[in-house]
């Protein structure tokens, strides 16, 4: 298994766990189940679906296109980009980001 896909795997399970939403299959690669993990807007009370990004570079470029898309495929969930910034390549030291709307920021501060 190459290190790109260990690390979005890892990257995945932890967003599915910590958050409390499901792995969708194939990294969201079917129309009706897009983004990497999302969580159930008829369960949950905030409820995001996460387009994850992961890397042992320096930076993640995110673009107006990107966010876009993370819209759409949403479905109903709020869409939020994780990103992950690996330290090592045992994937044991990294940093977590998410990018979510201010909107949804303001809603859950409010909360």
């Amino acid at each position: 298994m190459s290190l790109n896909r260990k690390m979005s795997d890892a990257h995945e399970a932890y967003l599915a766990e910590t958050f409390g939403a499901r792995r969708t299959p194939g990294s969201g690669n079917q129309f009706n189940n897009q983004m990497d993990a999302r969580m159930n807007r008829y369960e949950d009370a905030v409820a995001f679906a996460f387009d994850g990004k992961a890397t042992r570079g320096k930076s993640i470029s995110v673009t107006r296109e990107m966010l876009d898309k993370a819209r759409e495929q949403a479905h109903g969930e709020r869409p939020a980009i994780a990103l992950r910034f690996y330290d090592n390549d045992r994937l044991t030291e990294y940093e977590d980001w998410v990018l979510v709307q201010a909107d949804d920021l303001l809603e859950l501060m409010e909360r």
